[in-house]
């Protein structure tokens, strides 16, 4: 008699089943994959714009001859100053919704955050004694899935 090579039933199963396995396996790997690149692009999305507006903030104060908002020793949610010789004062700062912008003299305002950047509990606040003065500013910068706090000070001169 002669023997038929080939598969029964239960091979095939068993084959269908382990391929199967294996498939299910790599898909978990990619969407974990997809998962983690898409939190580490929006922390890193986060974190570059808190350093934009760190040195946006650093541009704003340095040269600083009047801080026309907040009043002194009190805070707001704009920040307002008049620069040394330079023509388009005053430059200001605050947040029309969840976007951050600035506007130069007469100008229109500009966003400083993009449209994936929320912020919230922004705080100016402006303090002046016989010693010196400094400028501070706080707030929360959020992602769709990372969060990040801006706590700035700069000292006038």
């Amino acid at each position: 008699m002669e023997k038929i090579s080939g598969l029964t039933l239960i091979e095939t199963i068993l084959y269908t089943f382990i391929v199967s396995a294996v498939i299910a396996a790599m898909l978990l790997i990619i969407s974990g994959s997809l998962v983690n690149s898409s939190r580490l692009y929006d922390a890193i999305s986060v974190t570059e714009s808190k350093q934009f507006i760190e040195q946006k903030l650093d541009w704003v104060l340095a040269g600083v001859s009047v801080v026309n908002s907040p009043a002194a020793n009190t805070t707001g949610t704009i920040l307002s100053v008049n620069k040394i010789n330079f023509s388009s004062n005053p430059v200001v700062i605050d947040a029309s919704g969840a976007t951050l912008r600035i506007k130069q003299g007469s100008g229109n305002y500009t966003a400083l955050t993009p449209p994936s950047i929320t912020i919230s509990a922004l705080v100016f606040g402006y303090n002046s004694t016989t010693t010196g003065a400094s400028v501070f500013v706080t707030a929360t910068l959020s992602g769709s899935q990372a969060t990040t706090a801006i706590n700035y000070t700069k000292i006038l001169r």
